[in-house]
């Protein structure tokens, strides 16, 4: 809302029980206007606070909400499923930088129904270099709800790999089985 966007950032912040480094920030409803300079305003604030930021923006993204932001990493955040990866494709050819991907709410499932293609034919057809992959996990469809996830649950491991990778540590991407 308009109280976090021009006021203290923390006000939006839900923190992750037992994670002392880990917050998440809800999206506002989807017929929310957001001005662009107060969303750039609110990153500025944010960059004050923390040293990883990802966001996880909508399709059909309107591109003025990130154009002018300095100094970003972009990390383009997609589901598994087909029109998901081509539309993480054309969000790539719009930027300046090259984006990383995370593959989102992601079934292993589908891959062994052969619903969707492997991981490998995903990541080329976004033509994005990959940094993670987290689960489709009843506790990550429950986080706005209890504000926690499992000390040792499969989506808190699949974000540490991701912030590790993100703070240049060297981890390998577990076996689809295994995310």
């Amino acid at each position: 809302s308009d109280a976090f966007l021009n006021g203290d950032p923390s006000d939006a912040f839900y923190s992750v029980d037992d994670e002392k480094n880990l917050f998440i920030v809800p999206s506002p409803p989807a017929d929310f206007n957001i001005d662009p300079k107060d969303f750039s305003s609110f990153l500025e604030k944010c960059r004050a606070k923390f040293d990883i930021i990802i966001l996880d923006l909508p399709a059909g993204l309107d591109f003025s909400l990130i154009e002018g932001i300095k100094d970003i990493k972009y990390v383009c955040v997609t589901n598994q499923d087909p029109v998901s990866i081509k539309d993480a494709a054309a969000v790539k050819n719009r930027l300046d930088v090259p984006p990383l991907l995370i593959l989102n709410k992601f079934d292993v499932e589908l891959l062994s129904n052969k619903r969707f293609s492997n991981i490998d034919d995903m990541i080329d057809g976004s033509g994005i270099r990959l940094l993670g992959i987290i689960p489709d996990t009843p506790e990550m469809k429950l986080f706005h709800v209890v504000n926690k996830f499992k000390k040792r649950g499969r989506t808190i491991k699949a974000l540490n790999r991701i912030t590790g990778r993100l703070s240049g540590e060297s981890i390998t991407l577990p076996r689809p089985d295994n995310i």
